[in-house]
């Protein structure tokens, strides 16, 4: 009941399952949370949950916490760029502004990855594979430019 590596999993299971059970998932990710305030994870899987639940201020506030606490990871930045999509399909008026939110993540995203080097998940495949990324997000300018190869060294 307190192992945080199974209440994250669950959570994520519960959001992301073809009937997701937005209050399940968000009672295992506050669970996380109250073991561990800093749990970045947990901070973007409720963000995700409350975009999901059409709860902005909520989701904007969980992804600032997750930037917080995880932002040197790149697999946070991912999470946090899923909240943004999910917000830019949930909230029209915003909708712009989110997706260039989660574009930023994406890139900033990228260029940890990059640093890190494999055996890492590959963040591109990731990205490619995303279903919370959907055409509208795709059909973003900036999105394409994410797989242009870079000239920056590392």
């Amino acid at each position: 009941p307190n192992n945080i590596d199974t209440l994250m999993k669950r959570g994520w299971v519960y959001a992301l399952q073809e009937k997701p059970e937005y209050d399940k998932a968000r009672d295992d990710f506050a669970k996380v949370l109250g073991l561990d305030p800093t749990e970045s994870e947990a901070h973007s899987g409720l963000g995700y949950v409350q975009a999901c639940q059409k709860s902005p201020g909520e989701a904007r506030l969980a992804a600032s916490r997750a930037l917080l606490h995880g932002g040197g990871r790149y697999l946070v930045l991912h999470n946090i760029a899923c909240v943004y999509a999910k917000l830019a399909q949930t909230d029209a008026a915003r909708a712009k502004e989110y997706e260039h939110l989660a574009i930023d993540h994406l890139r900033r995203a990228l260029e940890l990855w990059r640093k890190a080097g494999s055996p890492h998940p590959d963040e591109q495949q990731l990205i490619r594979d995303e279903p919370t990324f959907v055409p509208g997000l795709r059909a973003h300018p900036d999105f394409p430019k994410l797989f242009q190869p870079t000239n920056k060294k590392h």
